[in-house]
C-alpha cells in the first residue's frame, strides 16, 4: 500500500494504486498527466524506479509555482537508494553548481549522506548542507528547506533535526525544469522514489 502524508504540492510518482495518474495537484497547473518520463518502464506500483545506467527521470517544465526566490519553501522526497555511482541526484531544478541553476538534493556517495544545495538569486554563490544520517538500502524521508528569515538551508532524514548552513541571498528563481532522477551525464540515481512534496 501507500502512504499519505498531508503535504501540499504533493508529487505521486508512481502510479500502481491511483486510477487517475494524478502525479500533480491542480493546484500547481491544470494537467494531471503533468511528469513526463524518460523510460516507458520506469514505473513500479505506488513508485517509480530509477536506473543511473539507462540515465531515467521524471521531469516537468518550470512554472511560477516551482520557483523559489528569497522565500521559505521545503521539499520532502520519500527515497530508496540502492547502489550510490556517480553523481546520485534525487531531484533538481538545474544544477548550482553551474551559473543558472537552482537548487538540488542529491547524495554524498562516499558516506551516503543527502545533500541540498542552492544557489543564490545573484546567481553568484552557492551554499550546501549535509545531512547527518547515512541512506541505506530501505525507504527513508529526506527533508530539504530553506528559511529565508534565518538565511539557513537545511536537510534531514527520517524527521531528524535537519543539518543546516548559513545561506543568504535568496535560491535563484530561473526557468529549469523541475527534474527528478538523472540530471544529465554521470548525474543519475540508482533505486526508487515514490513521493515528493514541495511547499
Amino acid at each position: 500500500g501507500s502512504v499519505v502524508v498531508p503535504y501540499p504540492n504533493l508529487f505521486r510518482l508512481g502510479y500502481g494504486c491511483d486510477p487517475n495518474v494524478s502525479w500533480l495537484p491542480t493546484s500547481l497547473g491544470s494537467s494531471l498527466a503533468a511528469w513526463y518520463k524518460a523510460d516507458a518502464g520506469c514505473y513500479t506500483d505506488a513508485a517509480c524506479l530509477f536506473t543511473a545506467a539507462s540515465a531515467q527521470d521524471l521531469y516537468r517544465a518550470s512554472e511560477a509555482s516551482l520557483r523559489a526566490g528569497d522565500i521559505d519553501f521545503t521539499i520532502v522526497a520519500f527515497v530508496n537508494a540502492t547502489t550510490l555511482t556517480g553523481y546520485p541526484q534525487l531531484f533538481a531544478k538545474g544544477s548550482p553548481v553551474i551559473s543558472g541553476g537552482e537548487f538540488e538534493a542529491f547524495i554524498e556517495t562516499a558516506d551516503a549522506k543527502p545533500k541540498f544545495r542552492v544557489r543564490n538569486t545573484a546567481d553568484a554563490a552557492t551554499s550546501t548542507a549535509a545531512s547527518a544520517t547515512p541512506l541505506t538500502s530501505a525507504w527513508a524521508m529526506v527533508e530539504c528547506y530553506h528559511n529565508s528569515v534565518a538565511d539557513l538551508i537545511g536537510v534531514g532524514v527520517n524527521g531528524e533535526v535537519p543539518a543546516t548552513a548559513a545561506h543568504s541571498g535568496g535560491v535563484l528563481a530561473a526557468s529549469n525544469a523541475f527534474k527528478v532522477g538523472a540530471g544529465g551525464a554521470g548525474v543519475a540515481f540508482n533505486g526508487a522514489q515514490g513521493r515528493i512534496g514541495y511547499w
